[in-house]
C-alpha cells in the first residue's frame, strides 16, 4: 500500500512539474510593437508581434493607448488575428509634439510598451526657426517703437 502511495505521489509531482514547465515556456510577452501614425487622418496603426501556437487561447488581451500620459482608449480582444501577430487601427486625435504610448498586454503573461512622438508634416524645424525669428524681429521693433514714443 505504501509503495502505491509513493508511486502515486511521484507521478503527481512529475505531472505538476511538467505542467508548470510547459506553461512557463509557452507564456511570453509580445516581442515587438510597430506604431505608424498618420497625422492627416489622425489614425494610429498598431502591429503587435506575438507568436503563439493557438491564437484562441494565447493572444493579445488588451491594447492600451495614452496621449501625453493620459489614458486615451483601451481595446479588449478575445482572440489574436494570426498566430504571429495582432493588428488594429485607432482614431487618436493629437497635435504636433504629442507623445502616444501604446501597451500590448498578453492574456497569459507579460506586456510590451512603446511610444511615438507625433510629427505634423507641415511643421518643419526650418519653419519653426523662421517663425521664431519673425516673432523676435517683431518684438524688438515693437519695443523700439514704444521706447521712441516714450522719449517724445
Amino acid at each position: 500500500m505504501k509503495s502505491k502511495m509513493k508511486y502515486f505521489l511521484l507521478v503527481l509531482v512529475f505531472s505538476l512539474s511538467a505542467i508548470i514547465i510547459t506553461s512557463s515556456v509557452s507564456a511570453h510577452p509580445p516581442t515587438s510593437l510597430d506604431l505608424q501614425y498618420d497625422f492627416g487622418t489622425q489614425t494610429l496603426e498598431v502591429t503587435v508581434s506575438h507568436t503563439v501556437s493557438d491564437n484562441t487561447t494565447h493572444y493579445i488581451l488588451d491594447i492600451v493607448i495614452s496621449v501625453n500620459n493620459v489614458l486615451n482608449q483601451t481595446e479588449a480582444y478575445s482572440v489574436q488575428d494570426t498566430t504571429s501577430q495582432h493588428q488594429d487601427t485607432f482614431t487618436v486625435p493629437t497635435v504636433h509634439g504629442d507623445i502616444i504610448k501604446v501597451e500590448a498586454i498578453c492574456n497569459v503573461a507579460g506586456s510590451l510598451t512603446d511610444t511615438i512622438t507625433v510629427q505634423d508634416p507641415n511643421i518643419t524645424e526650418t519653419s519653426f526657426i523662421l517663425s521664431f525669428a519673425l516673432f523676435a524681429l517683431f518684438s524688438v521693433s515693437f519695443g523700439y517703437l514704444i521706447m521712441r514714443k516714450k522719449r517724445n
